[in-house]
């Protein structure tokens, strides 16, 4: 079913980057450790939906809906079936909230004011 349609792309030139995104349908990442990897914010920011494993900071920003354990290939296989064969709106919904949370979340004026009220905080405590 899914039989020329899955590409692992492996690296891509930085200058190549957006346009690859907007090539794709599905962002897909089979990790078995990670932090908070920029690639996910990145599909997310770019409006795709997106598949991970359910490791490190993952979890805080895919809906668990689209999470799985690493290497438990039936539920990957079973959330990219179930993402190929909705209606192309509905995949783009699931990408525009994507986007949204990822802009809101991570917006980095609202990050900088974040750092900016910790780092005031800390200067103006009294010892």
């Amino acid at each position: 079913m899914l039989k020329n349609k899955v590409y692992l792309e492996g690296h891509i030139p930085y200058e190549r980057v957006n346009e690859w995104y907007h090539s794709i349908d599905l962002f897909v990442l089979n990790s078995r450790i990670e932090g908070m990897p920029t690639v996910i914010l990145e599909a997310m920011a770019s409006g795709l939906p997106v598949v991970a494993t359910n490791v490190g900071g993952i979890p805080e920003v895919v809906d668990r809906r689209w999470t799985y354990n690493f290497g438990d290939t039936e539920r990957l296989k079973e959330l990219i079936i179930k993402i190929y064969n909705m209606p192309v709106e509905e995949r783009r919904k699931i990408g525009y909230r994507n986007r949204l949370k990822v802009l809101a979340k991570f917006n980095i004026r609202i990050n900088a004011k974040k750092i900016l009220k910790i780092i005031n905080n800390f200067i103006n405590k009294e010892p």
